[in-house]
């Protein structure tokens, strides 16, 4: 490529340098004469950088063909393939800029391996369509979805599908505002279109649910059910399931039965998320760990009843949107209400949090219900909790506990004198007695409210020589099978001011040497902004 330049009159550089140094107004004739020059210097400007980018282009182009990646063997290629997604995260089937979609457009040689790596394609994640977005829907975007359970090549699946054909999940903004942010359509103009579209996905998924293994669930519509019900007897790979209703239908509807994961002998853990009045049957009997939501104008109880259908349940989590019960039921705090429910010897951990509503009333009756439901509580983290005669019997009665967590959210003297007792409770005795002999954790946990500041001065005398000495002992102790040293320490105390929160020099000095014994202890003690002792 050849380009030429302007030709200039030979006085020219010097006049054009002159006006260049001086703040002199060029004249009409000499601005005529500058812009053919200006004209011509921005055409042969704007033909180098074209030229520039094709010449960039094939050097991206031969760097490309020449590069070490393409002449690594397609096994390489598919460790870092599979490394880039390491995570695990679902492949949206739906969007070309998912992972193996990216990839698969480099060349066909990546396109291949893409293709033929079950793993992209054994864990979907499935968006269906909704009247919201823009434009037609492309109804050739289900061959996407035939296309990645094809690509699966008959692998477990793992599945993530939500069907929101009135994108009522766009709107939820803030839990505490659910019903404000969730309206209830009680007309709307239904897509029939948009509807048998997510209606064709689902039934492209019920075709595969012999390959089953872990499914997430979200549907819009009551009368999506029945299609589900078409996998029942089929799910016999199913471990895990997760199922809701979008919210919007929830009060709309009759009761409705529904059944489709009634047979599946693999089933172990269960999530009901937004039921409303959708009756559903599972094989209670095999589940070991089901959480559930529950609304305002729902019976607490209805949801404890199948309770006593678990034999194996080892953790149940009850999480609704209402936590005011009724001021007749005589225990309160609903983890206490399932303890209280629950089939003998099922549950293994047991969280508790007792605010002022609850603490003087229902403390005192947890005793009796690890009695009565012969439970091997395993780990017991309990909040704010203050009354430690209540406390002790609860430590009395789980011999087997292997984690202790005690937190206290609003500080003052009756804490510290409760924590003090629960690090005198687990000193190993002077006849040998080892109280809690399998505990492996202890977490102490201390957060103090700004309006105890005034100034915080209060005493944390549990950090003195004989709690050092307990975690000390218990982390020397020899093991076995009925005993199991001290392996994990967590100390955290925040209060607003520093005043008189320094550990005691005695406390410090009976954790000196332990870390690098092996314990894994750490102690923070934070005063304000400042940390004022870290180990």
């Amino acid at each position: 490529m050849q380009i030429h330049l302007y030709d200039l009159p030979e006085a020219w550089p010097v006049e054009f340098l002159r006006l260049l140094k001086s703040n002199e107004p060029p004249t009409k004739a000499q601005v005529m004469s500058i812009q053919p020059v200006l004209a011509h210097a921005r055409e042969n400007m704007a033909i180098l950088i074209h030229a520039a980018q094709k010449l960039q282009g094939t050097i991206d182009d031969c760097k490309a063909i020449i590069s070490p990646i393409r002449q690594l063997p397609p096994e390489i290629l598919l460790e870092i393939f599979l490394w880039i997604n390491a995570d695990r995260a679902p492949v949206d089937v739906f969007s070309m800029t998912s992972i193996p979609c990216t990839l698969g457009l480099v060349c066909r040689q990546w396109r291949g391996i893409v293709r033929s790596t079950t793993g992209f394609w054994s864990n979907i994640l499935v968006k269906g369509f909704s009247n919201d977005r823009h434009g037609p829907v492309p109804r050739n975007r289900l061959r996407l979805l035939e296309q990645a359970l094809a690509l699966s090549n008959g692998k477990q699946l793992s599945i993530r599908c939500s069907l929101d054909s009135d994108g009522l999940l766009e709107i939820e903004k803030e839990r505490n505002a659910i019903q404000e942010k969730w309206p209830i359509p009680n007309e709307c103009d239904e897509d029939t279109t948009v509807t048998a579209l997510n209606r064709e996905v689902l039934r492209l998924l019920v075709r595969e649910s012999q390959r089953w293994k872990d499914v997430c669930f979200r549907i819009d519509d009551y009368a999506d059910l029945p299609i589900l019900n078409d996998a029942r007897g089929k799910m016999d790979q199913l471990t895990t399931l997760s199922f809701g209703m979008i919210p919007g239908w929830i009060e709309s509807r009759p009761n409705t039965l529904f059944n489709a994961f009634e047979v599946a002998p693999k089933l172990r853990n269960v999530e009901l998320s937004r039921m409303g009045h959708v009756v559903s049957r599972l094989p209670r009997q095999q589940l070991v760990s089901v959480r559930e939501e529950w609304y305002d104008h729902d019976s607490l109880d209805e949801h404890l009843k199948p309770l006593c259908e678990m034999p194996n349940l080892q953790g149940y989590d009850l999480d609704g949107f209402d936590y005011e019960l009724s001021s007749h039921a005589s225990i309160q705090h609903n983890a206490l209400r399932v303890l209280h429910a629950c089939t003998p010897g099922a549950f293994t951990s047991l969280a508790a949090s007792f605010d002022d509503a609850c603490r003087f009333t229902t403390l005192h009756k947890l005793p009796g219900l690890i009695d009565r439901s012969r439970c091997s509580i395993r780990k017991l983290i309990l909040s704010d909790v203050m009354e430690s005669e209540d406390l002790i019997p609860v430590l009395e009665r789980t011999p087997n506990l292997n984690e202790l967590h005690v937190e206290q959210n609003h500080w003052h003297f009756d804490g510290n004198q409760f924590i003090a007792r629960v690090a005198k409770h687990l000193r190993i005795r002077e006849d040998g007695q080892i109280p809690l002999p399998k505990l492996h954790t202890l977490t102490i946990s201390v957060r103090g409210s700004p309006k105890w500041d005034v100034p915080f001065d209060l005493p944390m005398t549990f950090l003195k020589r004989k709690t050092a000495e307990m975690i000390r002992d218990r982390w020397n102790m020899a093991g076995g099978s009925a005993v199991g040293r001290l392996r994990f320490v967590r100390i955290y105390i925040s209060v607003p001011s520093k005043y008189h929160i320094a550990p005691y020099d005695e406390f410090v000095e009976g954790l000196r040497g332990l870390q690098e014994d092996g314990l894994n202890i750490s102690v923070s003690i934070i005063g304000g902004d400042e940390t004022l002792y870290q180990l």
